[in-house]
């Protein structure tokens, strides 16, 4: 969606909008990432073809940036808005981590 001059490097960004509809887990917000073709085909966002993911969540009002390790391949995403109770903290994705 975007070309960003990052520091003198080109990067290639797409944006989504995390629409406020939350995950089956309380207090994260899911964003889709796959697309399909007319065959239900499904596709992920792979390294060629996009740098970094840019995500607005209106529930914040702030926008993430997400390298491109945390969705290439993936098919969604959850953002972690608020902490867990039971306190994990490894392989989730926080949004304060990533705001921009």
């Amino acid at each position: 969606d975007l070309i960003i001059d990052m520091h003198g490097k080109l990067v290639r960004a797409q944006v989504k909008y995390a629409n406020g509809k939350p995950s089956r887990t309380a207090g994260a917000v899911v964003v889709k990432l796959d697309y399909e073709n007319r065959g239900r085909k499904f596709f992920t966002y792979q390294r060629s073809e996009v740098d970094a993911l840019i995500v607005y969540i209106p529930q914040i009002n702030r926008l993430c940036w997400l390298p491109h390790e945390k969705f290439i391949g993936k098919r969604k995403i959850h953002i972690r808005l608020t902490s867990p109770k039971n306190a994990q903290s490894k392989k989730i994705t926080f949004a304060k981590d990533f705001f921009w």
